[in-house]
């Protein structure tokens, strides 16, 4: 009989709490009672994440519960294939998993295994939560993701005595079952495009199944004695493969130029210049109207100046010095080609204009034009002036320019028609 009456009362009870519950949805709603329950019974709502790994990783899903149970909740997961197939993608499990009393998330993990080759397109499994222990499950599929294995680009370091190529590797770490595809650009490091090297761009397949790719990057050999120079091989838009933290190959261009050896020199009052044995020239002392061809800047009057820092005079590509010989404010040389190059105060250049040359880099190097001394003439020797030249031609003739004052005391006394300023005279050399 009691146990009859302790059953009625349970009962009773029952149908009490069920009756305020009742009350209280009709009055607050349902929402705001479920809620209630939940925080008093301290019951979570379970959900589980997404993840996604590279394959041989391993696939760590998260399960969530809404609130901090106040007892250990549980439930059952088990993995299902998707396009990932247990046992060659992945290592198929099931299990129990548990949110302890006071936590919000515990995790299910799932291994994956490394199918060669690299690559490979992503494949996808599920892990399904089910039966719950005082929890309810609100999501219960996480999806996994296995991302292929994606090789990586690397480079080598090439190095060539100018006038070579650079032969740059690009190696991938692993086989790829697709073609791996990037494109290449030279970008300056201490070596000049143009001077140094032949500036290069493309783009570069590697076919699937193959591991490297070359790049031949040409330089130049300038006759120009200098330090060792680099010049960089970067890479970018890669396809089915990524590069290592450093995306670039360093190319190293070594002089072949040996010691200088100078073969003459043009000295004078605040500015000298030396012409080697090789046909390069080095000008240092005072800047006045580009006469030391380096873009307007005095030279020589700090240590970090001189030796192998002082530039050399850019002739033009391919273009070496036989002879040299200075004015007050001009230099000028001729050679290998037997012609003349100027360079200074514009008035005394004989190029048919007072533009200065060499205050501004860009008017050296090819920029600098070659003096007209007529059609069909080359020059044998050449003295310069303060004011003026004079060159001797292949017929032993004599051409003179610069200012009509210095032209007179040298007898130059027949101005060239095509030349106004500055003037340009021939007469027969006795």
């Amino acid at each position: 009989m009691l146990f009859n009456k302790e059953k009625r009362l349970s009962f009773k009870y029952k149908v009490a709490f069920y009756f305020i519950v009742f009350l209280l949805a009709f009055d607050c709603g349902w929402a705001v009672v479920a809620t209630a329950i939940r925080k008093t019974h301290r019951i979570g709502l379970l959900s589980i994440s997404d993840v996604s790994v590279t394959e041989g990783g391993n696939l760590v899903f998260t399960v969530s519960s809404s609130v901090r149970p106040t007892g250990n909740a549980s439930f059952n997961w088990t993995t299902s294939d998707g396009t990932a197939i247990g046992a060659t993608h992945y290592t198929a499990a099931s299990g129990v998993g548990t949110i302890t009393a006071g936590t919000l998330s515990t995790t299910v993990t799932v291994s994956t295994i490394i199918v060669p080759p690299a690559c490979d397109p992503d494949r996808t499994l599920t892990v399904t939560l089910s039966n719950p222990v005082d929890a309810i499950i609100v999501d219960d599929t996480g999806v996994g993701t296995i991302r292929g294995q994606i090789p990586t680009l690397s480079f080598n370091s090439p190095s060539a005595t100018e006038g070579s190529n650079l032969d740059f590797v690009v190696t991938m770490s692993d086989i790829c079952a697709q073609d791996v595809s990037f494109n290449y650009s030279t970008v300056n490091g201490t070596a000049q495009a143009g001077i140094d090297y032949s500036a290069s761009s493309g783009l570069v397949t590697i076919t699937s199944g193959l591991t490297t790719a070359n790049v031949t990057v040409p330089t130049s050999d300038d006759l120009i004695r200098e330090m060792t120079e680099n010049v960089y091989l970067t890479v970018y838009n890669i396809t089915q493969a990524s590069s290592t933290v450093q995306s670039y190959g360093i190319g190293t261009i070594n002089d072949d130029e040996a010691g200088v050896t100078i073969a003459k020199v043009a000295a004078g009052s605040e500015f000298t210049c030396a012409m080697s044995t090789a046909g390069v020239v080095k000008c240092w002392g005072r800047e006045l109207y580009g006469r030391l061809g380096q873009g307007g800047a005095h030279l020589g009057d700090d240590a970090s100046e001189v030796g192998d820092n002082l530039p050399y005079i850019d002739l033009g590509t391919g273009v070496t010095a036989v002879k040299i010989s200075r004015g007050k404010y001009h230099v000028c040389v001729i050679t290998s080609t037997d012609q003349v190059k100027c360079w200074g105060n514009g008035s005394y250049l004989g190029l048919g204009s007072n533009v200065d040359r060499g205050d501004n880099l860009g008017e050296m190097g090819d920029n600098l034009p070659y003096v007209n001394v007529g059609t069909g003439h080359t020059v044998r020797d050449i003295a310069v002036a303060p004011n003026a030249a004079c060159v001797i031609l292949n017929d032993y003739r004599v051409k003179c320019w610069g200012t009509q004052a210095y032209l007179d005391q040298l007898g130059a006394f027949v101005p060239l028609r095509e030349f106004k300023n500055p003037y340009l005279a021939y007469r027969k050399f006795v």
